[in-house]
């Protein structure tokens, strides 16, 4: 899982008042965020690997690998199919 991601020209991010806002400008899609799924954003944005990202909010929520690994990849594969990241290629 050692996938790095990269976000789409022509979006806006914003923090409304606790949750994050993704706003994509050539197609007007917005996508309100939790904190765990922002937490992925911001590490998937920077460039952070996949497996890193696991690792990284494994630490952070203080879970087990397993127990965190199908969420990221299922959150990961949403902003793919919604079209705020490209996948690695």
């Amino acid at each position: 899982m050692a996938e790095r991601f990269v976000a789409v020209d022509d979006l806006v991010v914003e923090d409304l008042e606790g949750d994050m806002c993704l706003l994509r400008l050539d197609t007007s899609d917005v996508l309100v965020m939790n904190q765990t799924a922002a937490d992925v954003w911001v590490l998937a944005a920077d460039g952070t690997p996949a497996d890193e990202i696991v690792r990284i909010l494994t630490d952070h929520y203080q879970c087990s690998p397993a127990d965190i690994t199908d969420q990221v990849t299922s959150v990961l594969n949403d902003f793919v199919a919604r079209g705020f990241l490209v996948p690695p290629s």
